[in-house]
């Protein structure tokens, strides 16, 4: 009988492939063009070399996609439908970082600076990844939560000056009008929308907001035309790298933080293709990133990670085969040797783009919430586990057993509530009772191997069996 082949690795008719494909990369185009377009405007960069980081970003972002999806070797790439970008968490640092190094001019002659942070933060981040799942016990959710917090915050300012097209006094009206009727188009289709559709907010807003600037006079494409049809970015574009050991730090803490937030994402995919995430398969993940963060730093791009918008968008098709991510790794890199494609996204007004990402930190701050609600239930739910294979062996407490049972089904209301841990809970009760049964089993017709020995070895044996079936249970082999 021929292999069965799992959906993930399942390679769909090319029609099929180009056009969740190219699905994936309308849910994706307005996140990922957003970070350099932030970027640029808060350095002081020209038309010209915004719209080299643009091609610079969606070419290295096909690179990284296919890096992380396809894998390479072994230990490098988690082979599921992820489809990686720009992280925001890193926008502030990198911005931070560039004025850092110009006292406050900005320039091209920012950029070497920030891109030797980079590459050395994605070196760090690619051999750190071993450790990283060891030490993930450390970073509770109220660390990880704190941090994700602040991130987000310090990106406010960036967004006002977009939104107030950087006056230095009173904003004009217009100015105003177009930053908050941006917002409101992107929160009203996120409320209102379902589906796909729903995926798109960000961009539709963008599109809308241009639009109507566009009509108004204040906007213009003239780049479009002048700049040339085919253009590829090369390694080092701005010069070789400086390396400043303050914005090294400060991008390493901005990995730190992004290696919490794939470790989320993978497990949500995890989930949602129906596949078993183990420890390696985060290592693997985490090492991609690291790799693509390198390669960004080369070509001249940001930091990477995996994208929640197209994790969301897997759950929403439940097409869950890892080529269609591959595929719009394809339209990303096609796109990146298109300079006019990026002209044309450079034409945004500032306060269109204020507006749009006002909203998209607004999303990416409730997928950090969502990571960290995911981590706070896991903890909750191997508590309820350890509880649960323990009451065997304790002698039961009316009281106790009435209060705890009553938090356990709390507990599974609230997962059940959580998209991401639909599967996990069932799943869990099943193995928690086929364990239970079969315990209760071997105590009543125990091995005769094991009758001569100590009564204290028999529990200690067990009470190691009872820490594997925990760990088990909850997957903290990870």
């Amino acid at each position: 009988k021929p292999k069965r082949v799992h959906p993930v690795d399942e390679v769909l008719p090319v029609p099929k492939l180009a056009t969740y494909g190219f699905q994936h990369v309308v849910a994706f185009y307005a996140g990922a063009v957003i970070v350099p377009l932030l970027i640029a405007s808060s350095l002081n960069l020209d038309a010209e070399t915004t719209i080299h980081l643009i091609n610079a970003d969606l070419l290295t972002c096909g690179i990284a996609t296919i890096i992380q999806s396809v894998g390479i070797g072994k230990h490098i790439g988690v082979r599921l439908p992820i489809v990686q970008g720009v992280t925001t968490t890193a926008v502030s640092p990198i911005i931070a970082i560039g004025l850092g190094a110009t006292d406050g001019a900005g320039g091209v002659a920012s950029l070497p600076t920030i891109y030797g942070a980079i590459i050395v933060a994605g070196l760090f981040t690619f051999f750190a990844a071993p450790v990283f799942g060891k030490v993930l016990r450390f970073f509770p959710p109220v660390v990880t939560g704190s941090v994700l917090l602040v991130m987000g915050t310090s990106l406010l300012g960036v967004s006002a000056n977009d939104f107030v097209n950087y006056a230095e006094g009173v904003p004009a009206t217009r100015d105003l009008l177009y930053g908050f009727g941006t917002l409101a188009v992107i929160i009203l289709v996120q409320r209102f929308s379902s589906g796909f559709l729903g995926t798109l907010a960000v961009l539709i807003g963008l599109v809308l907001g241009t639009g109507v600037a566009l009509v108004l006079g204040d906007a213009s494409f003239s780049e479009v035309s002048s700049a040339p049809a085919l253009g590829i970015t090369t390694p080092f574009y701005f010069g070789m790298p400086k390396f400043d050991v303050v914005a090294i730090f400060s991008l390493i803490i901005v990995m730190i933080i992004t290696m919490v937030e794939t470790t989320g994402d993978v497990f949500a995919t995890g989930e949602i293709v129906k596949k078993r995430i183990r420890r390696d398969d985060v290592v693997r993940a985490i090492r991609a990133d690291g790799l693509s963060t390198l390669v960004g730093g080369v070509m001249n791009s940001f930091p990477y990670t995996c994208f929640a918008q197209n994790v969301g968008l897997v759950r929403l098709t439940n097409v869950k085969s890892r080529w269609v991510a591959v595929a719009a790794a394809g339209f990303m890199i096609v796109l990146g040797l298109i300079p006019k494609a990026g002209a044309l996204v450079a034409g945004i007004p500032y306060p269109v783009l204020g507006g749009a990402g006002d909203a998209e930190r607004r999303e990416d701050d409730g997928d950090h919430e969502d990571v960290v609600h995911r981590q706070r239930l896991l903890d909750h739910e191997a508590g309820d586990v350890f509880l649960g294979r323990l009451g065997a062996h304790v002698p039961p407490d009316p009281a106790a057993e009435d209060e705890a049972e009553a938090e356990v089904e709390g507990r599974q209301q609230q997962a059940l509530a959580h998209p991401d841990l639909v599967v996990l809970v069932p799943v869990q009760d099943a193995e928690i009772e086929g364990e239970q049964r079969e315990d209760q089993r071997v105590e009543a017709e125990p091995h005769p191997d094991r009758l001569a020995e100590p009564l204290e070895v028999q529990k200690v044996d067990h009470a190691r069996a009872l820490g594997c079936f925990t760990r088990k249970s909850i997957g903290s082999d990870i």
